[in-house]
């Protein structure tokens, strides 16, 4: 029997520099505008949905076998994530919420009980309508709605029945979305909830299973994965290239099959990060700024939007007039949409930076006590 490392002590390196493409990804997405025809802000948050999946999974598989193979009950085991999900998610999730609900954000305190409650996901497809410098947040939602769902299906599904169960789960993401777009509906609502991403989320669920139980067959999944996640990000885009220009309020490249596809590419991508990438482009993911950056992701996500947002509505702001100085100099670079990414970066990294050092990493040293 193959020995099962505890959950807390697998680390893979390079699934940090993952997470920074994904934040990057959304962050250029959203500031810069959405690239024709290339939706990086879905991208990354397809590749963050398929990496959760994962590691989740990942931790969930091996203290199920540990319980099952000791005789203990899964119950400690289900307390444990439940509190160490917390301990990451709610710290610095709430005092944002609540610095936003002081500064009057809209509409915060308009739908305060929806964000308290992870649910702005589910608002946005019931208004059919997104929610401003908040939008971001649905896809937390989504997870946390996740985190509270499946564990209970892991620990308690006979091992003989999880790989048809998540196969079972990732088919009900794709025929709901396939639902939503015959009835026509908003793209909104297959978009936002859970469970329309769960061909994603529990696409990393199937790459956690099979390196549980099959780890001899990994090394064929990264060889012949590669060309699969190939064909599916080629295929992907070409549908997208060829598609109406003017997105109508549903339609099926965009709400089924391009999602669908970015799910099997990210699961290849993941498997092969999880093992290491080998040359340039595994040193970039494993650079000491880009697995900084991938450490504080969390933040990044969660600011960045209203640092943005703040910003451009603030046009007196000193770090605006500081740019308008800078203009006297070189027009040029003041105007510059990279120049002023570089810039909003900065910002949302100092964010994040005090976030990390200050809230979620000190809180973060308290999941030692609660071991699975």
């Amino acid at each position: 029997m193959n020995q099962v490392k505890p959950a807390h002590e697998t680390y893979y390196p390079q699934l940090d520099g993952v997470r920074f493409l994904a934040v990057l990804a959304v962050v250029i997405d959203h500031w810069l505008g959405e690239i024709p025809n290339l939706p990086l802000g879905f991208w990354g948050v397809n590749i963050f949905f398929v990496l959760s999946g994962y590691l989740i999974t990942g931790i969930l598989l091996r203290a199920k076998i540990k319980n099952e193979a000791g005789g203990l009950s899964h119950w400690p085991s289900i307390r444990s994530f439940i509190i160490r999900r917390s301990l990451r998610i709610f710290p610095i999730y709430y005092v944002l919420i609540a610095v936003l609900v002081v500064l009057n954000v809209p509409p915060v305190r308009q739908y305060l009980g929806w964000y308290l409650t992870y649910t702005p996901n589910i608002l946005i497809a019931l208004q059919q309508q997104w929610l401003g410098s908040t939008d971001h947040l649905w896809s937390l939602a989504v997870e946390e709605q996740f985190y509270l769902v499946f564990p209970w299906l892991v620990f308690f599904t006979p091992r003989k029945y999880l790989l048809p169960l998540f196969w079972g789960m990732i088919a009900l993401a794709v025929g709901l979305r396939v639902f939503f777009w015959l009835r026509g509906s908003h793209w909104v609502v297959g978009y936002c909830l859970m469970p329309t991403n769960l061909d994603a989320l529990v696409g990393g669920s199937l790459l956690a299973y099979v390196q549980t139980f099959a780890p001899a067959r990994m090394p064929a999944i990264r060889k012949q994965g590669a060309w699969l996640a190939l064909g599916a990000t080629g295929l992907a885009l070409l549908m997208l290239y060829l598609r109406p220009n003017t997105r109508p309020a549903s339609n099926f490249t965009d709400d089924v099959a391009v999602r669908f596809l970015f799910s099997v590419a990210g699961f290849w991508f993941i498997a092969q990060a999880a093992h290491g990438f080998g040359g340039v482009f595994g040193r970039l993911l494993q650079w000491g700024p880009v697995v900084y950056f991938g450490r504080i992701s969390y933040g990044i996500y969660l600011f960045h939007n209203f640092v943005f947002s703040y910003f451009h509505s603030h046009p007196d702001h000193p770090t605006l007039r500081l740019l308008h100085k800078i203009s006297m100099f070189s027009p040029q670079l003041a105007a510059n949409p990279l120049f002023r990414l570089l810039l909003f970066w900065t910002l949302v990294v100092a964010a994040a930076t005090l976030s990390w050092y200050f809230i979620e990493k000190p809180i973060n040293n308290l999941k030692r006590f609660f071991r699975y």
